[in-house]
């Protein structure tokens, strides 16, 4: 254990902000990562205002006080997530006074132009609900109890939450146990305590997506602060809510190391990894970190940090953190499990608690027990010890919940070089897993989707009050059906699929297809870690079929691994305005897929994250305003550059492999076939859009893929 570590005042918490640090180190390289966060109350059709900041969370917090329960907040200190776990827990309400048997419930996360997660649930009850806990205890589960050790038994019945865009697998929103062996698991050979000292030792090959808690389906790329969400059938006085977050921003600045090389107030801009949406509570809590690499651990004891996140029309009021007067002993830092943190709240007017009936756990076991503090915002510096202090709470009716096990990745960051410790180096990112970003749910596969129609009669955009627009018509259409700009409703769940192209099931058909007895759950082996090779059918959540037995890709070294991935050597500058329509697209492409830190790879093609930013945002306003005026030549050119980007690094998309995607979406295996191929959802919209006009514009393709898609049907 070192002598010199982050001390119980190294963190300064900004106004209406929780912030925390975590010291860890891999590959001989001793880092920090910063975290702050933010809570936001639920505003129906607006940005969220905050509210009291939720405090950090050190450990797991279960539900009803009672640790053989499920999850319903993970803990903050993870040291870094490769992507961005979107979490729901709560309940399913019926719309209206009158129980239902059936209810379709929908988490989605949108950005301007497309949706980053789009998820439904159906809830069952026998006898009818007017409210039901979405827990994993209601979920399907297989005798192994592998990714689900809470869940109904295939010989008890049917489960009371279903996923019908994977029936075998547990239906749910929420976060998975860590002690739960669809994530244990991850861990291979590495002990948790080795996780949890003073300074968190990750071990070489370490797979980093230990630290993700959400379902695979809901890791997201990283987010940006300004996304809308839509509960649909997950909140008491809104059937259907659409949100804002404010315009988020998660921001530090480090001080003490400039006898390490580092300027003093050197700022640190955080990444948005984590969003929990608290149905119960009706509040979005928003987490942001990033790491930095320090000299030695003599640092440790010298650094002083103040984060904040800051939002529309609240900027953050800088203070100075305490200057440092000591050492923290080893004694004091290792009181928690978990990685060493300073865990400080700055108030608000009222304060926020944890709710009541909640406990946090950090035992292996699930049977162990265990009580948390649930201690008030106070201003200074504030210990959460997880096993000195009790919880006076009341049990409560939310049972727990939880999901499948996110893809796993085995490649730890780099080695820094040596020498002083410097803010510019590169964040060290685990390896990316192809997590969907969402699943496509209202389009064909050979034609255009619903959003390539020229729009008509259109609503006006709510996202135009937080950033004023240029001179444009007052309203626009809805690109996507059920986003929180449109007033087309989507189709409530996925379809039973009778042909090409048909993907509407009706609630009625749904409580229909419930009324059968589930098949037992088929083993979700997308969670299982991939330090070696496995059998075929173990390698993905989605079992082999007839229509896509040979689409397996080996993904391909990673620059994380020293593979050639990294980008190439920095361009000079470039102004937002320079970056032409596709490059702009390229560079979309090349943040997605390649498994490089994000301001490495803005750096190679001369840019800022703010540059990127503007310059995003200046082609995707172009690109909307084209669109309400019926064009789409500016998204057709983007779509062929991005799609040209996309296949020079993963390779290029094969007639067959698009003629089994054909054949795989007829039989409701679309989500199979597109991660068999390492395709990213928002990929394929592009990939989508730039194949049926293909297939328009060359009648020998479209016969060739005819052809292909028959020969395929016929299997």
């Amino acid at each position: 254990m070192a002598d010199n570590l982050l001390v119980g005042d190294a963190v300064t918490p900004l106004h209406g902000s929780a912030a925390t640090a975590v010291a860890w180190r891999s590959r001989g390289q001793l880092r920090v990562t910063v975290i702050a966060k933010a809570t936001f109350a639920f505003a129906s059709d607006t940005a969220m205002p905050r509210a009291a900041p939720q405090p950090i969370l050190r450990g797991e917090v279960h539900h009803g006080n009672n640790p053989a329960r499920s999850v319903r907040f993970t803990s903050d200190l993870a040291p870094c997530l490769a992507r961005a776990d979107v979490l729901f827990t709560g309940h399913a309400w019926a719309p209206t006074e009158r129980p239902v048997d059936v209810l379709t419930v929908r988490l989605a996360v949108f950005d301007r132009l497309r949706p980053l997660l789009d998820k439904r649930l159906v809830v069952r009850e026998r006898g009818g609900f007017r409210r039901a806990p979405i827990v994993y205890e209601r979920a399907a589960s297989r005798e192994d109890l592998m990714d689900n050790p809470l869940g109904v038994a295939a010989s008890a019945g049917a489960p009371g939450i279903l996923d019908l865009a994977a029936p075998d697998r547990p239906g749910g929103f929420g976060p998975i146990a860590r002690a739960w062996p669809a994530r244990k698991r991850l861990l291979g050979n590495t002990p948790r305590a080795a996780l949890e000292g003073a300074v968190a030792e990750i071990p070489e090959g370490f797979d980093w997506s230990y630290f993700q808690a959400a379902p695979a389906d809901q890791q997201i790329q990283l987010l940006l602060g300004d996304e809308w969400i839509l509960l649909e059938g997950l909140c008491h006085e809104h059937p259907l809510l659409r949100m804002r977050l404010p315009s988020a921003r998660g921001v530090a600045r480090v001080h003490g190391l400039s006898t390490f090389g580092v300027p003093e107030g050197q700022p640190l801009d955080l990444c948005a990894d984590t969003l929990r949406i608290d149905g119960d509570e009706q509040r979005c809590t928003l987490v942001f970190r990033r790491s930095f690499p320090v000299a030695c651990e003599a640092a440790l004891a010298a650094v002083r940090i103040t984060a904040g996140v800051a939002s529309d029309g609240e900027p953050l009021a800088w203070v100075d953190p305490p200057p440092s007067t000591r050492a923290a002993p080893a004694c004091e830092i290792a009181r928690g499990e978990g990685p060493t943190g300073t865990v400080a709240e700055a108030p608000l007017d009222s304060a926020f608690e944890v709710p009541s009936g909640t406990v946090r756990v950090l035992q292996e076991s699930l049977a162990a027990p265990a009580s948390l503090a649930a201690p008030a915002v106070q201003s200074e510096t504030l210990w959460l010890d997880c096993e000195d202090d009790d919880v006076a709470s009341e049990p409560v009716s939310v049972l727990p919940f939880s999901s499948a096990a996110p893809a796993p990745s085995s490649a730890p960051p780099s080695p820094a070089s040596a020498g002083p410790a410097s803010l510019d180096q590169p964040e060290p990112a685990p390896a990316t897993p192809s997590a969907p970003a969402a699943p496509d749910t209202s389009a064909t596969l050979a034609i255009s989707c619903a959003d390539d129609l020229p729009p008509a009669t259109p609503p006006p955009l709510p996202f135009r009050a937080a950033s004023p627009p240029p001179p444009a018509p007052p309203s626009a259409p809805s690109p996507l059906p059920g986003a929180p700009w449109s007033e087309r409703r989507p189709c409530p769940v996925p379809a039973l699929c009778a042909g090409p192209g048909t993907l509407v099931l009706q609630d009625e058909a749904a409580a229909a297809l419930l009324q059968d007895a589930l098949p037992a759950a088929s083993p979700l082996e997308a969670d299982a870690p991939r330090p070696s090779p496995e059998p075929e059918q173990h390698r993905h959540g989605h079992d082999a079929s007839r229509f896509y037995p040979s689409l397996r890709r080996a993904l391909r070294a990673t620059w994380l691994d020293g593979a050639d991935e990294a980008p190439p050597p920095p361009s000079p500058p470039l102004a937002s305005d320079e970056i032409t329509l596709e490059r702009c697209a390229a560079i979309a492409a090349e943040l997605a897929e390649r498994r490089a830190p994000r301001t490495e790879v803005l750096a190679a093609h001369g840019l800022s994250n703010a540059q990127w930013r503007s310059a995003l945002q200046r082609w995707e306003d172009a690109i909307e305003k084209e669109l309400r005026r019926g064009g789409r030549e500016l998204r057709d050119r983007y779509d062929a550059a991005y799609v040209a980007a996309w296949e020079s690094i993963r390779g290029p998309l094969a007639l067959t492999d698009y003629a089994r995607l054909i054949v795989a979406h007829e039989h409701r295996e679309l989500d199979a076939a597109l991660d068999a191929l390492s395709i990213r959802r928002d990929a394929w919209v592009h990939v989508k859009r730039l194949w049926s006009r293909r297939l328009a514009g060359s009648p020998g393709l479209a016969g060739a893929v005819k052809k292909e898609t028959a020969t395929l049907r016929s299997v």
